[in-house]
């Protein structure tokens, strides 16, 4: 398991995101570039959010990263922040049409990144009050680099 307690400081925020990435490289081998992507654009989003919304930028409060990989290869991302949390429901409903679907256009500058992890995601779960929020991503090992590798 992949555990980092980072400062409030957005400097830090790439640093740790690549530790992920290594930690996820490390114990899976390699993963397809688009998946890598993926994770880097959750993994930034998310902690940003805890940095600016969440700790409101306090560089006394801190955001927690937890990573861990179960048996079917799905990457379970938490990011937790010290802050007092939002009403995630509401940012995550209020721009969805019937069919599910969100037209990005009309959202609010601040509620294009959540859009865009729940949309990367394979499920996305906060906690009561808002303040952390855990992301399962599916995996796909790259299987041409696995084989040139061997």
């Amino acid at each position: 398991m992949f555990d980092r307690v980072i400062d409030s400081d957005f400097k830090k925020v790439r640093a740790a995101v690549s530790d992920v990435v290594s930690y996820l490289r490390a114990h899976l081998g390699e993963i397809e570039e688009c998946s890598l992507y993926e994770i880097r654009v959750i993994l930034n989003e998310l902690i940003l959010n805890g940095i600016k919304h969440g700790n409101k930028e306090d560089s006394n409060k801190r955001v927690r990263i937890s990573v861990y990989i179960d048996d079917e290869s799905f990457a379970n991302f938490t990011v937790e922040d010290e802050g007092e949390g939002y009403n995630y429901r509401y940012l995550l409903c209020r721009h969805c049409h019937p069919s599910g679907d969100a037209e990005a256009y009309d959202i609010k500058e601040t509620g294009r990144g959540m859009l865009l992890v729940k949309n990367l995601c394979d499920r996305i779960e906060f906690n009561r009050e808002g303040n952390r929020v855990k992301v399962c991503k599916k995996l796909h090992q790259d299987l041409q680099k696995l084989k040139r590798s061997n």
